[in-house]
């Protein structure tokens, strides 16, 4: 990425400003910010221009976070700001950011109790980048609703303003990803740290929810028992557990971008599967989890409803988006509730 492309950037952006500003409420946060799913306006500030200069991630700055307090009063909470690693932060012309925060900083805030905050931005210029975001967004929310062990989000108006330059401010959707750390303590658990992982360890009922929520949405850009070099274990998913009582681990997922749902145009398969589009379902869950499977189903079933209105009713996604999210959907309930198929794609690829 040349030094001049964050500018041009800024500039692409900011043309779509005046009809952004006209939907850009200046919604406060009331309570935590997780509290709820409704978007909310926070500023950041940074030298965003030098950061982005950088390919690659782990760029890091000092900033400011702006927000509307309940009471209508306008408050600020220093950043430590990072871009974040891996696939987005070398494709993205606008990466992922990561903001530390400080236990002192955000007492008494909405934010208290978080490390930090996780953005999920619009990554590049054009209203499809943008439909990527969202519908991972509501991945996310798909994905609250059939379990506790699920990250929170919040869909974030950031107006960005680069301190290091005289150029427009940039005004975008994005998401907020909670804390594992946060979740963890929610859940009365802490996260745990480790290598590698072994399957004797893991809650076998949440894994099962989790490997077939991953095939219903078609991602297979996860594990729950080994990482991608140099991340942590596990791949794309956090483990936590009890710290009075760890001998069963509960695995956290997060990073869905690579979910045939989306479809992403920069989203491949791993050349060590044998699908070649993200579009094709394969199940990575164990043979161990087969005793519950049907219990899976059964709550899979009774969400259907919320998870088809979610993205029927999505203001924020096009028709187009819209209407492929559904299909996908319903395609894999079609899969997850025909005994010939259930038996072929689910029960016969399973892993011993």
């Amino acid at each position: 990425m040349s030094h001049k492309l964050p500018l041009i950037i800024l500039l692409s952006i900011s043309l779509a400003a005046t009809w952004f500003s006209a939907r850009l409420a200046a919604a406060a946060i009331e309570g935590k910010l997780f509290d709820s799913d409704t978007e909310v306006a926070v500023t950041v500030t940074a030298p965003f221009k030098r950061m982005f200069a950088k390919k690659g991630g782990g760029t890091k700055a000092e900033g400011m976070l702006h927000y509307t307090d309940a009471t209508g009063d306008r408050r600020e909470v220093n950043v430590r700001i990072s871009t974040g690693h891996g696939m987005r932060s070398d494709y993205c012309q606008f990466p992922p950011l990561t903001l530390g925060l400080e236990a002192t900083e955000i007492a008494g805030t909405p934010f208290e109790g978080l490390g930090a905050l996780y953005l999920t931005t619009h990554c590049r210029r054009g209203s499809q980048n943008e439909q990527y975001m969202y519908l991972e967004y509501l991945i996310y929310r798909m994905y609250s609703l059939v379990t506790e062990y699920a990250l929170a989000v919040r869909r974030l108006n950031i107006s960005y303003e680069d301190t290091d330059a005289r150029q427009p401010v940039v005004d975008a959707y994005a998401y907020a990803i909670e804390d594992v750390t946060a979740t963890a303590a929610r859940l009365g658990m802490s996260r745990i740290k480790v290598q590698s992982h072994e399957l004797k360890d893991i809650d076998l009922r949440s894994l099962a929810m989790l490997s077939l929520f991953q095939f219903m949405i078609g991602n297979t850009d996860w594990s729950a028992l080994r990482p991608r070099p140099p991340e942590p274990c596990c791949h794309n998913a956090h483990i936590i557990a009890n710290p009075h009582n760890s001998t069963k681990h509960f695995v956290i997922a997060f990073d869905f971008d690579q979910a045939g749902l989306i479809n992403a145009r920069y989203a491949t398969p791993s050349q060590m599967l044998p699908i070649r589009s993200v579009r094709q379902r394969l199940y990575r869950g164990f043979c161990a989890e087969q005793p519950y499977l049907p219990e899976t189903i059964d709550a899979l079933n009774r969400a259907k409803p919320q998870f088809m209105a979610l993205f029927r009713d999505d203001p924020f996604l096009n028709e187009r988006s819209r209407d492929s999210a559904l299909d996908y959907i319903t395609e894999s309930y079609r899969i997850i509730n025909t005994e010939r198929r259930l038996q072929t794609e689910i029960v016969g690829k399973c892993r011993s």
